[in-house]
């Protein structure tokens, strides 16, 4: 690979990855997946992480997972994509479990699920260590500010009654001006 001969490097992988060793054939198929995405061969690509999968290595089941993620989600395959984010941050690796909970948090706000994309990013800020990965810190906080927000959005959305009638009178005008103040700053200038 080093020398250009993706050809020669993919035939050298497979050879070490037909030996089943749980290093070499881990480390092989995981090679063999990042030629495919480099190429942007996708679709060679998903079955080369699943292999990588396959062979349970610990130390390459975070990018492979995620990488399962991301090519679900690019067509739209949101179930399977968030198996594959939960499995990442479930590995409480450092370095991709943030990055899969950030997309998948991402995703289940984009479908109107704050309470859960909450606890997917405290899992995720929970393997980050601040000093040492300030931006990575910061994105999830972010995050989980937003999926507060939403989540507080539909709690005051929740305090009005059908056509936005306060179902209290004495907590409705409170969550009226609430839902006021707290649906601009997701972008949702009009409905305030």
């Amino acid at each position: 690979d080093d020398a250009g001969d993706v050809a020669g490097a993919r035939e050298a992988d497979r050879a070490a990855i037909a030996t089943g060793d749980a290093e070499y054939g881990a480390r092989a198929a995981y090679h063999l997946a990042l030629t495919h995405e480099r190429a942007g061969e996708h679709d060679e690509a998903e079955p080369a992480w699943r292999v990588v999968v396959d062979f349970g290595n610990p130390a390459y089941l975070p990018p492979a997972h995620l990488a399962l993620a991301r090519l679900a989600d690019d067509t739209g395959d949101f179930d399977r994509a968030r198996e594959h984010w939960e499995e990442t941050v479930a590995t409480g690796d450092r370095e991709y479990g943030p990055l899969a909970a950030h997309d998948l948090a991402q995703r289940l706000l984009e479908r109107g699920e704050p309470a859960r994309a909450q606890r997917v990013l405290t899992a995720g800020l929970r393997l980050v260590d601040r000093a040492s990965a300030p931006h990575a810190h910061s994105r999830l906080a972010v995050a989980l500010g937003i999926a507060c927000l939403d989540q507080a959005i539909g709690a005051f959305g929740a305090a009005l009654g059908t056509a936005g009638e306060p179902a209290d009178p004495e907590v409705g005008p409170l969550a009226t001006e609430l839902l006021a103040r707290t649906l601009p700053l997701r972008g949702r200038d009009g409905e305030a």
